[in-house]
């Protein structure tokens, strides 16, 4: 009943991870060729350690040259089509971190069990340049309310398991180590129902979003085809993620200068204090009001 899968990709040159990571997710989609997944009651999908899966290699993907790009686009797009629209109850034992494209992975789920803890969930696509792919798309839009949609791809910061709760990303929260445990019985209770009544009712909730995905597998319809990233996103996404504003930035250090620095050297700055005391004051000032403004100018502040 239980169905995991892990992609590991090794050290190695741009081309050869490449290479295994497009290898890897076209193990995953012929995984559903099997007779074990094929004639199964439900799948349950997990991860392992504190990710639920690492989602894709985003420095990596901009190094992808425009066939490979295509060539993934295409296999992704597959992958999420088959899990969305498996037959029988699929449930994701989110054992940890999920974001980008593990977050597509387990919204494609029919239950999400969830981890309790610091294990962090999102799309921050947009913050390191790569647009969406059709596929995931069609499913995040079916599965994440308006609302949830637009703050939790537009804005593209990570949240926490309550929040996820809070969103609908998840059904329920339970302690890691009981997370596995508790989506089998989950899947033990739904591969209960009657198959064909689950299959049918399934396709009436998602038939819309899975006939899109066909179409878009079907006829290479992903607009993302004609150009997904280019090199400059992993500049972009370096970026983004290690950019951050502290008391060494400019409005850090305005801050700094008007609580404490400011005051303090003001009243070295009055005719009670010796004229040396007053030059020594402004030579502090002069250096750190310079600093602040060259800080807020270059620095993003």
């Amino acid at each position: 009943m239980q169905f995991a899968a892990r992609v590991a990709v090794e050290p190695g040159d741009v081309l050869d991870r490449a290479q295994a990571l497009l290898g890897g997710a076209r193990d995953f989609c012929a995984v559903f060729e099997t007779n074990a997944v094929k004639h199964a009651k439900a799948l349950v999908v997990t991860g392992s350690g504190d990710f639920f899966s690492g989602g894709l290699d985003l420095k990596l993907v901009p190094s992808y040259s425009p066939e490979q790009q295509r060539e993934f686009l295409g296999v992704l797009n597959g992958v999420i089509g088959r899990l969305y629209g498996f037959p029988a109850p699929v449930v994701a034992a989110v054992n940890g971190h999920a974001m980008a494209g593990a977050f597509v992975l387990l919204l494609t789920a029919d239950y999400r069990v969830g981890p309790t803890g610091d294990a962090r969930f999102g799309l921050t696509e947009a913050r390191v340049g790569i647009p969406f792919p059709a596929a995931p798309m069609v499913v995040v839009r079916a599965e994440l309310a308006p609302q949830d949609l637009r703050y939790i791809a537009l804005y593209a910061r990570g949240f926490g398991s309550e929040e996820a709760r809070r969103r609908g990303v998840f059904d329920e929260l339970q302690p890691p180590a009981a997370v596995l445990g508790r989506a089998i019985e989950v899947a033990r209770d739904m591969a209960s129902m009657p198959a064909d009544a689950y299959r049918r009712i399934k396709q009436q909730v998602r038939g819309a979003a899975l006939a899109r995905i066909e179409e878009i597998v079907a006829k290479g319809a992903d607009p993302m085809l004609g150009g997904w990233v280019d090199a400059s996103a992993e500049t972009i996404g370096l970026d983004a993620r290690t950019r951050w504003v502290g008391i060494f930035d400019g409005p850090g250090v305005f801050c700094v200068m008007f609580t404490v620095a400011l005051p303090f050297a003001l009243q070295y700055l009055s005719n009670a204090y010796p004229f040396w005391k007053r030059v020594v004051a402004a030579g502090l000032l002069v250096p750190l009001f310079g600093y602040a403004i060259y800080s807020t100018g270059s620095r993003g502040g």
